[in-house]
């Protein structure tokens, strides 16, 4: 049961969530700083330990975020495809913003220009409209196992994005401050 809940659950979120915005980053234009940046030693690999550090430290957040969501979530019978479509909603979202926030490893998400590639714009239009689509159109959020979601869960949406952008700005400073290098 758990499994075939979380194949639902994270199957429509990596076509409705990643794609698209992944693709965009793709052409993201270069970090402010980059050429003035001693290069770095050919020897050393791309995922260094604080890469890897970063990788992993907004994972979890995201991860936790949407548990604290979902354990939150009435999860009795009658509610379980509500408790999964506010997980789905909320970890779609967080995902979108992700991508705004990943543009830059060390430099603030607030000195970056919000509309500087405007295909993560485009990415990110669709991948939300994708996520609305399958939570509130009729026969179609059934075939994914979805229910519409009410205000409170965006609510908590909006939190949660706050809450990721403080964390990935605590995290850019203390990049910054230390000196460590992605």
């Amino acid at each position: 049961m758990f499994l075939t809940s979380a194949f639902i659950f994270v199957y429509p979120h990596r076509t409705t969530a990643d794609v698209p915005p992944a693709m965009a980053l793709g052409v993201e234009p270069a970090e402010p700083g980059l050429m003035s940046r001693r290069p770095r030693s050919p020897k050393r690999g791309i995922l260094t330990v604080t890469s890897l550090s970063v990788i992993l430290f907004q994972s979890f957040s995201m991860m936790l975020l949407t548990f604290g969501v979902y354990m939150w979530a009435d999860r009795s019978a009658d509610h379980l495809d509500y408790a999964h479509a506010e997980a789905f909603t909320f970890l779609t979202t967080l995902q979108l913003l992700q991508g705004f926030l990943s543009r830059t490893m060390r430099t603030s998400v607030f000195r970056v220009k919000f509309f500087g590639n405007r295909w993560m714009i485009y990415g990110v239009m669709i991948s939300f409209a994708l996520m609305i689509i399958g939570i509130y159109t009729p026969g179609f959020n059934g075939v994914l196992n979805l229910v519409p979601v009410n205000g409170l869960t965006w609510a908590k949406v909006i939190v949660g994005c706050i809450i990721m952008v403080i964390l990935s700005e605590l995290e850019k400073l203390l990049l910054r401050r230390t000196g460590w290098t992605i």
